[in-house]
């Protein structure tokens, strides 16, 4: 196999995607929301409450005017409560322990900002975020675009950035993130920066990260919720939901309860002064409705998750049934490997399951509609923390859960993508060569470098492998209805010792780059 042998791919250097530092302006401008005298939360604490029947429930519902948790049952539950509610905290005998002493403490020490100027050091407004992804957009332009997914209740655009190899991405599948459908929950936006900024500035140097972008297109729009995410910034920095006029004094539709599938079941209410108030039918929101539009239109819709926080959680459908999926076993396989991977990294416990009986349900949320209605693999995370600080997640904590964030997002991307393994080599024996997820029914090709990484060119595929001077291994073979293709090939006596990358290709599509050294 290691013998030079003609090679059926056109060898010519790709242009590699500029690497570096990106320029980001010190200095934005503010969202333009005119600012009243903003809502403040001195004195208020958040507690965890341990309801234990009904009662404790209703208490709870009384007392505060926030659950920060949105669960309903048995069990503990955050609230928050204003500093007159307290008393009646203690003589209701509802046992509770005290998460956050004070929430605008918190919110003060947000504010004060200032831990230094690299973009991760603190959070931004929507205005900075846009430029944000303008600035990606520009220094990468033969990768990414920037686009709108359309207007906002008050018409703010709704933007996005589009991330796919230099050809376009004409024909790979599409999978989508979002953050902040609920406006406080800052950090998602944030772990949306990171996950495009990490995809751009990795394409060219780093394989892995390289042959996602080449096989997918990465649709990702931090701030859903406009309207309410500047809402935060200028007058209520805890303000979930949009900023619909429902009358009576009483604004917002949760839009994370106004999808189709299961639209006003359980999780949800018909009250408009509650926090999980559904709206007046499904997509009766201008928000929901050119989402729902944009993923409907996209050519090859597979994959999406809705960002949220807090929880350390991994959602799978449902959240409006305790029934279980079709694809259960499948969607607990993509879980427990997420799981893994973002225990990982800074040693935080994550736990993975449906929506329903994982945290609580939770009807016409976006992960079932487009899992039962889009036809897509849809879940949804809840980030940092477990309750420390909640929504109010210290800057000091960007990093660490965007890498969490952007590990877990991984783990759907390759599962959406062409996929080689290869199994144990050794010098004189057959070498087991195996790739999933292709497109099914397609001539596939097998190659190999003994020189390393590279950038080539392969003009009959429109692919660019990512290794230095490519052979072909073996003969083309046609992938089965799933996609999938083997090869079992013979080593070289003599090749022990030997390092090797190996990479798959179809037209229009590469797998990712497995390196191996021979026994």
């Amino acid at each position: 196999m290691l013998n030079r042998c003609t090679c059926v791919f056109a060898l010519a250097l790709a242009t590699l995607a500029p690497t570096g530092p990106l320029p980001i302006a010190s200095a934005l401008a503010q969202d333009d929301v005119a600012a009243a005298a903003p809502v403040r939360y001195d004195g208020h604490k958040v507690v965890r409450a341990n309801i234990r029947n009904l009662r404790d429930l209703r208490t709870m519902e009384t007392l505060s005017p926030d659950c920060w948790t949105h669960g309903s049952g048995v069990g503990p539950v955050d609230y928050r409560i204003p500093p007159d509610s307290l008393a009646a905290l203690d003589a209701s005998g509802v046992p509770y322990d005290v998460m956050i002493e004070d929430v605008q403490a918190l919110i003060d020490a947000e504010r004060q900002g200032g831990r230094g100027d690299g973009w991760y050091d603190d959070y931004h407004n929507l205005a900075e975020i846009e430029a944000f992804m303008q600035s990606l957009a520009d220094t990468y332009p033969n990768l990414a675009e920037t686009f709108v997914v359309g207007n906002s209740l008050e018409g703010r655009p709704i933007r996005g950035i589009r991330i796919h190899n230099p050809n376009g991405g004409a024909g790979n599948p599409d999978v989508l993130y979002h953050g902040a459908i609920h406006a406080r929950e800052w950090i998602t936006t944030m772990a949306c920066t990171y996950i495009m900024d990490t995809l751009l500035a990795g394409y060219g140097s780093d394989p892995d990260l390289t042959a996602l972008v080449n096989q997918l297109n990465f649709h990702i729009i931090p701030v859903m919720n406009v309207d309410g995410y500047s809402y935060t910034w200028t007058n209520d920095r805890m303000w979930r939901k949009n900023r619909r006029n429902n009358g009576g004094g009483q604004y917002g539709v949760d839009l994370n309860r106004n999808y189709s599938v299961g639209w006003g079941g359980e999780g949800s209410s018909g009250r408009s002064s509650s926090e999980t108030y559904r709206g007046t039918a499904p997509f009766s929101e201008p928000e929901s409705q050119v989402m729902r539009d944009y993923q409907l239109a996209l050519p090859n819709f597979q994959g999406f998750i809705d960002i949220h926080s807090y929880g350390q959680l991994i959602l799978q459908p449902y959240g409006y049934t305790s029934q279980l999926p079709p694809d259960h076993s499948t969607y607990q396989s993509i879980g427990a490997n997420m799981e893994t991977i973002m225990e990982s990294l800074h040693g935080k416990s994550w736990t993975h399951g449906p929506t329903y009986t994982t945290i609580y349900p939770a009807s016409g949320v976006t992960l079932d509609w487009a899992y039962a209605e889009a036809g897509a693999w849809g879940l949804s995370f809840e980030l940092r923390d477990t309750g420390q600080y909640g929504f109010l997640l210290p800057a000091s904590q960007i990093i660490p859960s965007s890498e969490e964030c952007f590990e877990g997002a991984m783990v759907l991307a390759r599962f959406l993508t062409m996929q080689l393994s290869v199994g144990t080599l050794t010098a004189g024996q057959n070498g087991q060569f195996d790739i999933s997820n292709g497109t099914p029914n397609t001539m596939t090709y097998l190659a190999y470098s003994i020189q390393g990484l590279g950038s080539t060119y392969v003009a009959p595929l429109n692919v660019t492998l990512d290794l230095r001077s490519p052979v072909q291994a073996g003969p083309g073979r046609v992938s089965d209805g799933s996609g999938s293709v083997s090869w079992t090939l013979p080593i070289p006596q003599g090749t022990s010792g030997r390092q090797v990358w190996f990479q798959g290709a179809q037209l229009g599509r590469t797998t990712n780059v497995v390196e191996k050294t021979i026994n």
